[in-house]
């Protein structure tokens, strides 16, 4: 399958402890005009899957637009997301989005204390309830980078995707 990353924002809303997106001071986002230009490119080099990543890409300012001339040529879309804006856009995603991946670094404390943002991980849990709540089959999974903070919280990671619903959680 050839699969096209997007970075189609470039900042995000959490203050990672593993990472220093949350640092950048120029906010940059693709336009849907830029990304119109390359669609015939994008389309003759065979792509099927477009992954929207970041930053947190549903901080872009019209995310929803960029991905409906994807769609319409039958491109899978893949939303990887911090979780904290699931609940807002819910509706959209479900509409817009073939798959969500959020990023799950533990139970409640343990992610909230990586992600360095209060009630994270309760925010990710409304937000795959809210999805789930539209489309009970819409698939969201997890992934959990390892790390120093929640290596010995493996376990606990898995039992927490297991209680919000999410379909599977990868491990890097």
């Amino acid at each position: 399958m050839k699969i096209l990353v997007l970075e189609p924002h470039n900042r995000c809303n959490c203050r990672c402890v593993m990472c220093d997106i949350w640092r950048r001071t120029v906010e940059r986002e693709i336009e849907k005009a830029e990304l119109d230009r390359h669609l015939d490119d994008i389309v003759s080099l065979g792509v099927e899957q477009v992954v929207f990543t970041g930053g947190e890409p549903l901080m872009h300012s019209d995310l929803f637009r960029l991905a409906a001339p994807l769609r319409a040529r039958d491109i899978r879309i893949t939303l990887l997301s911090t979780g904290l804006l699931l609940k807002r856009d819910a509706e959209r995603i479900v509409a817009s989005m073939d798959e969500v991946i959020v990023s799950l670094d533990g139970p409640r404390e343990v992610h909230d204390a990586i992600r360095r943002v209060p009630g994270a991980f309760d925010r990710l849990a409304d937000g795959v309830r809210a999805i789930h709540r539209l489309s009970r089959e819409f698939p969201v999974s997890a992934r959990c980078t390892v790390q120093a903070r929640n290596a010995e919280h493996l376990r606990e990671t898995v039992a927490a995707a297991r209680s919000m619903g999410l379909r599977s959680v990868s491990f890097l």
